[in-house]
């Protein structure tokens, strides 16, 4: 199994195939070799063959067959394994599944992948807090308009212990509003009245 940074998932050999493979290298130049042919003797390489027609001991300079060619790693052009993927165990990578599935995040060094926990979300600006707020006081369920909006049906129709009951149920829950989603609290500002 591999991992990868770049490609932020996981990749199987069998399915998306090797990041890389080895080939013979193409600069190898097969050797040769000499051998003897005794009088009457032939050799056969590839499409040729030689006999010794003489009276003597024939030496022959032959490629040699036998020799294996080196190999090099190249890309692997039929992957859709990532460069940068590195080969893991089955064990690492179940490591590695569960705590993504526990909300940990996997992290790659010098030393491969592992496991971390997530930083902390950063605290919501004041843009996003007021737009929740908004959102809020705007629900038809829950939110603190409805209240408002019974307050003033109430009022247009004369009906002011209604109204009045509607107001105090909007502002409360205007107020609870704002208690679940206060202002952010700037560092600087909580630093410099600690210093006071």
């Amino acid at each position: 199994m591999y991992t990868s940074q770049s490609g932020h998932g996981f990749y199987d050999p069998i399915i998306n195939g090797t990041p890389t493979i080895e080939v013979a290298d193409p600069a190898w130049i097969r050797p040769t070799k000499t051998i003897t042919l005794a009088p009457g003797e032939s050799y056969d390489f590839g499409d040729n063959t030689a006999t010794n027609k003489t009276a003597e001991p024939m030496p022959l300079t032959v490629p040699d067959y036998d020799a294996v060619p080196p190999t090099i790693t190249i890309r692997n052009v039929m992957s859709s394994t990532p460069e940068d993927a590195i080969e893991i165990s089955d064990a690492d990578y179940m490591a590695l599944l569960d705590g993504q599935t526990l909300g940990q995040m996997i992290v790659f060094d010098a030393a491969g992948a592992h496991l971390e926990d997530r930083p902390p979300p950063p605290p919501p600006t004041t843009e996003q807090v007021e737009a929740r707020r908004l959102q809020a006081y705007a629900d038809p369920l829950t939110g603190s308009d409805r209240h408002f909006a019974e307050a003033a049906r109430c009022n247009t129709q004369g009906d002011t212990a209604g109204a009045q009951a509607a107001t105090t149920a909007g502002q409360a829950r205007y107020e609870e509003i704002r208690t679940e989603y206060p202002w952010p609290v700037d560092p600087a500002a909580t630093k410099s009245k600690a210093k006071k």
